[in-house]
C-alpha cells in the first residue's frame, strides 16, 4: 500500500486541533489529516455564520475565496455573507457561480422588491404620460384625417 492512497474510506472523525481521522476498510488503515489553511478558512467561515458573526464571516469567505478560483461551496458562502449585509445585488452573482439556486431565489426576491420600491413611482409616471401622450397623438391623427377628408369632399362637390 502506498502512503496517502485511500481504498474505500467507511468514516470521519474530528479528533483534536482540526486533526480528522478515517477509517479505510480496503487497505484496513486509519489515515489522519490535517487542513490546509484554506480548509481551516472554511471551517472558520462556517463556523462564524453558525455563531451569526456576519462580518466575521465574511472576511473569511473573502480570504477563501482568494485562495480558491472555482469552490461553488466559496462562492455560496460569499453569496450568504452579501446577503446577510443586505447587498442583494452582489449575491446574486455569487450565488450564481456558487450554483445555489435557493440563495439566488432569495437574493433575487429582495432585489427585485428592493427594485420596486426604488423605481415604482417613476415607472407608473413615465407609463402613465406615455399612455396620455399616445392618446393625444391618436386625437390629433384622427382630427387632421377628418379635416382631409372634409376638404377631399368639399373638393368633390365643387
Amino acid at each position: 500500500v502506498k502512503k496517502g492512497l485511500m481504498g474505500l474510506p467507511e468514516a470521519v472523525d474530528f479528533i483534536y486541533e482540526n486533526h480528522y481521522i478515517v477509517v479505510d476498510s480496503k487497505y484496513n488503515q486509519l489515515i489522519m489529516f490535517k487542513p490546509t489553511y484554506y480548509g481551516e478558512t472554511v471551517v472558520k467561515a462556517v463556523k462564524a455564520y453558525h455563531e451569526s458573526e456576519f462580518d466575521t464571516m465574511q472576511k473569511y469567505w473573502e480570504t477563501a475565496k482568494s485562495l480558491s478560483a472555482k469552490s461553488e461551496l466559496v462562492y455560496s458562502g460569499v453569496g450568504k455573507a452579501y446577503y446577510r449585509s443586505g447587498d442583494y445585488k452582489n449575491a446574486l452573482k455569487y450565488f450564481k457561480l456558487g450554483d445555489d439556486r435557493s440563495g439566488y431565489s432569495q437574493s433575487f426576491e429582495h432585489f427585485r422588491r428592493e427594485f420596486m420600491n426604488r423605481y415604482f413611482a417613476v415607472i407608473m409616471n413615465i407609463t402613465v404620460f406615455l399612455v396620455i401622450g399616445f392618446y393625444c397623438v391618436y386625437k390629433i391623427i384622427q382630427r387632421k384625417r377628418r379635416k382631409m377628408k372634409l376638404n377631399v369632399r368639399q373638393e368633390v362637390d365643387l
